[in-house]
């Protein structure tokens, strides 16, 4: 029988505002629905990330170019200057999920586990290694956790550790040794990279990266604080009977272990 995913004992302690609910029908009512075409990455996907930030309605109308940008564009360019999309979609996933693992926030944990399978399985990439990539991913400790990632990865990981729970502990050894393994990635994808190209390309990856793992410290705790909720059957679209479908089990049994009845 399919791993079930769990469900929080409390409520949203700030309900979700649903379109007949706006006050501004305009620019909000138009943020909502770029959000669910965006992010439901061609289906429409109202979704409670969007429909909380609604209480905000500047919020909304701001957040998804703000948080695409550095979220899911892929490589964009501008009159032959990149403008986002400098580490890889799969790298950022997995980077997005350690956070949210180590900061147990139910709505990122739950999301980012179909969005990265979604992109593994976009880029190849098989659900075995898929598995074992996300299965260990907040098992710093672990023998598991050393042999399933590379050199680049873990410092990754690191790196978001520490920013996650004291950004001051990130020295200068360990800063160094990521642009070292993000240099070493960038010749490997391009044997034709100079080294001037490379070092601003490093430079373009940390920044992006750094940004990103900041961004979701604040977003998980913004979930978990106010109790957002996954969306299920009462809503337009069935967030968890979509998750539950699609989501390896053992990732889905790992979460509810991880998460248990908490946001």
């Amino acid at each position: 029988m399919a791993e079930k995913a769990n469900h929080p004992k409390g409520t949203a302690r700030i309900l979700p505002l649903q379109m007949e609910d706006l006050k501004d029908k305009g620019y909000t009512k138009s943020a909502l629905h770029e959000a669910a075409y965006t992010w439901g990455q061609g289906t429409f996907f109202p979704n409670n990330l969007i429909k909380v930030m609604a209480h905000c309605p500047k919020l909304a109308q701001t957040e998804i170019i703000y948080a695409n940008s550095f979220l899911f564009d892929e490589e964009v360019w501008l009159n032959g200057v990149q403008q986002a999309g400098f580490v890889n979609r799969c790298l950022r996933e997995m980077v997005i999920s350690c956070i949210s693992l180590i900061n147990r926030c139910r709505y990122s944990v739950t999301h980012h586990s179909l969005i990265g399978y979604l992109e593994f399985q976009k880029a190849g990439r098989s659900r075995q290694e898929y598995i074992d990539k996300y299965l260990h991913l907040h098992e710093f400790d672990s023998s598991a956790y050393k042999k399933n990632y590379t050199l680049l990865e873990l410092a990754l990981f690191e790196y978001a550790k520490k920013i996650c729970e004291d950004p001051h502990t990130v020295s200068d050894k360990e800063f160094e040794k990521l642009q070292r393994l993000f240099a070493a990635y960038n010749r490997k994808q391009s044997k034709k990279i100079i080294s001037k190209q490379n070092e601003q390309l490093v430079k373009s990856q940390i920044v992006e990266i750094t940004w990103l793992v900041c961004h979701f410290c604040l977003l998980n705790r913004w979930f978990t604080v106010l109790h957002v909720e996954d969306e299920g059957k009462k809503d337009e679209l069935d967030f968890l009977k979509i998750y539950e479908e699609t989501v390896p089990e053992e990732i889905i049994r790992r979460n509810n272990l991880l998460l248990g009845d908490d946001f």
